[in-house]
Parts: structure tokens; C-alpha cells; sequence
């Protein structure tokens, strides 16, 4: 029998089972409809105790990993090691470069509606990042870094696309603006101009739990 694949699990369990909206990655109409049920998913779900001290730890780290689009175990990982290496807080440094995947920004940068949009485009190589001084290249790769003073931009065939002029509407229609990332969606770029702040980072993750579950 195939393995299923996790495309075709229950698509507003995650955001049932952690209490929250903005983690199962699918439109926030469709899932504001079907995930009205306060209780968590299952059929015990309403008489689950509470969690211990490591299961706690566990489901922040499962959390902020569907946040970014169910990022794989063996890559956060690998994010949280390199985290560990860099100068300042472990914590703040593992959710900064979270947000800097290329998949992340392209998100954020209002070219896809989902991060599973986002990710199709590197997918399919309709994505195009400049480093400082340099010209574009084209990148395939949904968890390459964004540092700053990087731009990326969609390639000419992929600006035609219904699926992108739609996001580009929808995210200049709600007027979202970060400060860290300087958008021109006229010419389908985006420039990373600074590393993002604690408060620019997702609020509703205790990252400390996270450094403590991989500290053991």
C-alpha cells in the first residue's frame, strides 16, 4: 500500500490541536470555516490531560516548525545547530532564520498565498535571488538563507501567472507591511534589508522551550 502523503491528512488538525489559525497552511477562509471546533482533534480529544514538562517542549518545537511550513526534523535541526554557532541569542537567531528561507520570503514578500504556493515556485525554478554586488541566479532550493542585502525576484515567465497576480492583489489589498523586507511587487522583487526583530517574529511561540527540549 502507498505511503500517504502528508498533502492529503486532515488539513485543519494541526491548527485544532494547537489552538491556532495560522498554522496549517491553507487559506485562512477555508480554515476559519472548518476549524471552528475549540476541542483538540481525536475522539478523545476533549478529556486529553495536560501535557508534561517534555511533551510541552515537544509540541512548541512541533508548532514552529508548521508555522514555516512543516519544516523536516533533520533541517531544523540543522538550523538549530547553525543557531547555536552564531553570536547573540540562540532563540532569537533559530526563529531569524526561519524567516529568511527563501521559501519564507517569497511568502511574506506577497507572491504566493500559501507557503505550499511559495514552495512550488523555487520548486519549479520560477525564483531568482541577487547577492550584494552580484548578479541573479536562479535558486531551486525552498530553505536557501535570504541574508541581508539579498533580492529576490520572479522570473518573467512566472510573473504571468494567475495564481502570483493573485497574491500580488490580495497582499497589496490588505496593506501588509514589514520593515525588514522592502517589497516592489511592480517589479516582482523583494529586497531583505535588515534581519528581522523579535517583535516582527511569530508572538504566539515560546522559543525558550525549544533551546531547553534541544539542550538535553
Amino acid at each position: 500500500m502507498a505511503k500517504n502523503s502528508s498533502s492529503r491528512k486532515p488539513q485543519c488538525r494541526d491548527a485544532r490541536k494547537f489552538r491556532d489559525l495560522t498554522i496549517s497552511g491553507i487559506k485562512t477562509v477555508s480554515l476559519s470555516t472548518k476549524a471552528r471546533n475549540a476541542n483538540p482533534p481525536g475522539q478523545h480529544g476533549p478529556n486529553r490531560k495536560k501535557g508534561s514538562d517534555y511533551a510541552n517542549m515537544l509540541a512548541e518545537k512541533q508548532k514552529l516548525r508548521l508555522i514555516h511550513g512543516n519544516v523536516k526534523e533533520h533541517q531544523f535541526r540543522r538550523f538549530f545547530e547553525l543557531a547555536s554557532r552564531m553570536k547573540g541569542q540562540t532563540s532569537l537567531n533559530l526563529l531569524r532564520l526561519l524567516e529568511i528561507r527563501l521559501v519564507n520570503v517569497i511568502y511574506k514578500a506577497g507572491f504566493a498565498t500559501t507557503l505550499a504556493e511559495a514552495r512550488q515556485l523555487v520548486a519549479h525554478r520560477a525564483i531568482q535571488v541577487a547577492r550584494p554586488g552580484k548578479g541573479f541566479v536562479t535558486v531551486d532550493c525552498p530553505s536557501f538563507l535570504v541574508k541581508e542585502g539579498y533580492v529576490v525576484a520572479l522570473r518573467p515567465k512566472a510573473r504571468a501567472q494567475s495564481r502570483v497576480l493573485n497574491a500580488v492583489a490580495s497582499h497589496t489589498e490588505q496593506g501588509v507591511a514589514l520593515s525588514w523586507l522592502n517589497i516592489n511587487h511592480q517589479e516582482f522583487k523583494a529586497e531583505v534589508s535588515h534581519l528581522p526583530d523579535r517583535e516582527q517574529l511569530p508572538q504566539n511561540i515560546n522559543e525558550n522551550l525549544i533551546i531547553e527540549l534541544y539542550s538535553k
